[in-house]
């Protein structure tokens, strides 16, 4: 990392009349220490000329690191497969791995025993598997009817045997080669013996003497004895040279417009769609019958079909779907109703507006009774009840004798909203509290120029002046 730099400038003299000459006119000497790649901005100020330069290491190529010490080239051979980043570590290329990047990516789902790659995303097997990914073993030579778990093994599959797997041990199952109901029995591989009913014999009782004699038909089938042997004539349903076979009756399918057919014993059942009926489906429905339509003027049956006459504003096959003549409009549980002058909302209790957007407030539905002012808060309300009634509706009648509001030990009496108090004698107001006279009853006292009154543990004396 560390240099010695030498910068010269020259003043260069090209004159025509003489050789060209060279001036030296400053000269530069630094040394230091640098990373490589790093820029270092230098100045020099002389006598004659000022220099601004920057000076920079770098590694030589396929070197790395801070002392250019460390050796990565990029190769794509025997030997590697990779890149170099940065820092000068090998990053291996698409499809390659491992330490030195030698060792190929298999193709998904290659066996790692089994199978192997020399390239890229390829699955070769090891001798004695196959298989695109390597998983089967391959069998011994020549096995005919047989399996393998591990290479160059036959094991053979059911009913067969020998050291190829090809001798057939269920001759009977396979071949069935007994005639006319004949029981075939399974000797030694690939060998069988029939064992004929009553009127057949041969191999494999092929020969008829009395066919019938053995009541071979089936299902109360007709047996009728010919050259062959016999033959059974089958009842409606079955079939089969002894009427033992189910006649598939759906074949071709007798239902018509889509119909499902089921096949039975004594025949076949159609299952047809809501639009047709009968035996075939051949029948045309009437579905006004099942009230399909709901918002309707009238229904209208159609071959295969119908039609549903809506009412204004419904739509659908079923008119069971509402057409908003302004939809989104109507807030808050609004509906829409159209008319010939345009369309209008119709509001829930509590909102108003054009789309039902103000809400009113719960006091629009005057909540408070007995003539309780009603206040609208942010969330319900709240009223103020009158003299005389409370609870949250000023629902409830007070008894305003309950608290003695009567003086002077008068009777109080509860009425609607209020009380009434029977004053004493000399006494008056709503809560007999006020006098009508000071000095009228037996309370006052003459005096020669005044009166005495008593009210309680005072005495008040009222003197009256006489004129002449």
């Amino acid at each position: 990392r560390s240099y010695s730099l030498i910068l010269e400038a020259l003043d260069y003299d090209n004159s025509t009349s003489g050789p060209a000459l060279e001036q030296l006119i400053e000269r530069v000497t630094h040394s230091g220490m640098l990373n490589p790649g790093e820029w270092q901005p230098l100045r020099h100020h002389g006598r004659v000329a000022s220099v601004e330069y920057k000076v920079r290491v770098h590694c030589g190529e396929n070197y790395f690191g801070p002392f250019c010490n460390k050796f990565c080239r990029a190769r794509d051979d025997f030997f590697g497969h990779h890149v170099c980043d940065a820092g000068g570590n090998r990053v291996c290329s698409e499809g390659w791995m491992g330490v030195e990047c030698r060792q190929a990516i298999c193709k998904q789902g290659c066996h790692p025993v089994h199978g192997y790659c020399k390239q890229p995303g390829e699955c070769r097997c090891h001798y004695g598997w196959q298989g695109p990914n390597c998983e089967e073993c391959v069998t011994f030579p020549g096995c005919v009817h047989g399996s393998c778990t591990e290479p160059w093994k036959c094991v053979c599959d059911t009913n067969w045997g020998g050291l190829l797997c090809n001798k057939d041990l269920n001759y009977c199952g396979t071949h069935q080669p007994c005639l006319n109901r004949g029981t075939c029995v399974n000797t030694e591989p690939n060998e069988y013996q029939c064992i004929c009913e009553e009127g057949f014999r041969g191999r494999t009782c092929e020969i008829v003497e009395h066919a019938c004699l053995s009541s071979p038909c089936a299902n109360g089938s007709t047996c009728v004895e010919d050259s062959s042997g016999f033959q059974c004539l089958c009842p409606a349903g079955w079939s089969g040279p002894t009427c033992t076979e189910d006649t598939d009756e759906c074949v071709p399918s007798p239902c018509a417009h889509g119909g499902t057919c089921q096949d039975l014993h004594n025949g076949f059942q159609c299952s047809c769609p809501p639009q047709w009926t009968g035996k075939t489906c051949q029948l045309d429905a009437d579905e006004c019958e099942l009230q399909l339509c709901v918002n309707a003027l009238a229904c209208r049956n159609l071959i295969g079909g119908y039609f549903c006459v809506c009412a204004p504003g419904w739509s659908g096959q079923n008119c069971d779907m509402w057409n908003d003549p302004c939809p989104g409009e109507c807030q808050h549980g609004g509906q829409c109703e159209d008319s010939p002058s345009g369309h209008r909302c119709h509001c829930l209790p509590g909102y108003t507006g054009l789309y039902c957007q103000t809400r009113l407030g719960e006091c629009a539905s005057t909540p408070c009774l007995n003539g309780g002012l009603c206040t609208d808060l942010e969330v319900g309300f709240l009223c103020h009840c009158a003299m005389g009634f409370t609870g949250k509706h000023c629902e409830v009648v007070l008894d305003l004798c309950s608290s003695n509001p009567c003086q002077q030990e008068s009777l109080c009496q509860s009425t609607e909203g209020g009380f009434l108090c029977a004053c004493p004698e000399g006494y008056e107001g709503k809560d007999c509290m006020s006098l009508k006279d000071p000095c009228h009853g037996a309370h006052c006292q003459g005096r020669p120029r005044g009166c005495l009154f008593r009210t309680g543990h005072h005495t008040v004396t009222f003197t009256f002046i006489l004129g002449s």
